[in-house]
């Protein structure tokens, strides 16, 4: 969807292409074969913005043990007990829960730069508005949506 050429390496596969950086997470609905349950599911854990790398000290269950095959709910679990108490301030901190010591090469890091921020309000006369936006970490905002 967003490689930088035409050249179809299989028969259509370039038919409707963007051919460039996503602009917003909604556009992955965009893309052949992403289906609207599929995209329901993964939109809260996914993210066009930031380093790539997955914030250990706000990554939910889901997200931590999609780090490495042998990341159980169980291991997942310990991480947000861990950083409950005491939030990671270095990497290598993480290796300080049983079983993640030898994970020492995973995409990690242990603070954001960019946030997603969603609030709705209901006025007393059934009138509802949902905001959701991105900012990064100065405050200048990446994406707005109002619905």
């Amino acid at each position: 969807w967003t490689d930088p050429d035409q050249m179809a390496r299989t028969e259509g596969s370039e038919e409707g292409v963007k051919d460039a950086p996503l602009e917003s997470v909604d556009e992955l609905l965009l893309i052949p074969g992403v289906k609207r349950e599929d995209y329901d599911k993964l939109n809260p854990y996914v993210t066009i913005y930031g380093s790539g790398l997955i914030n250990i000290n706000g990554a939910g269950p889901p997200v931590i043990m999609s780090l490495d095959d042998s990341i159980d709910e169980d291991m997942a679990q310990r991480i947000i007990e861990h950083r409950d108490l005491k939030p990671f301030k270095a990497k290598g901190e993480a290796n300080n829960v049983a079983g993640f010591e030898k994970l020492l090469n995973l995409p990690i890091s242990v603070k954001a730069d960019v946030f997603r921020v969603f609030s709705t309000a209901a006025s007393d006369d059934g009138i509802k508005r949902s905001i959701e936006c991105v900012l990064d970490a100065g405050g200048k905002v990446l994406y707005w949506k109002e619905f």
